[in-house]
């Protein structure tokens, strides 16, 4: 195997950016919440079918190749 390959960023996205979004995301949700005065559960539901479609678009543009 090739080390340069496995560090490619092409190749896969590291748990630690995932974990980046998520708590950014996490925070986006209460400054909403606090702005807004809508229930945590309702910027769930209307962010949900975005973050999905966020999601497989990003695993779609890093795995062309796979």
């Amino acid at each position: 195997m090739n080390a340069e390959k496995i560090s490619s960023p092409k190749n896969h996205i590291p748990v630690r950016d995932w974990i980046v979004a998520f708590v950014a995301a996490s925070c986006a949700a209460f400054l909403i919440i606090g702005y807004a005065g809508i229930s945590y559960l309702e910027v769930i539901k209307r962010a949900f079918l975005p973050a999905i479609i966020s999601c497989i678009a990003l695993v779609y543009l890093v795995h062309p190749e796979a």
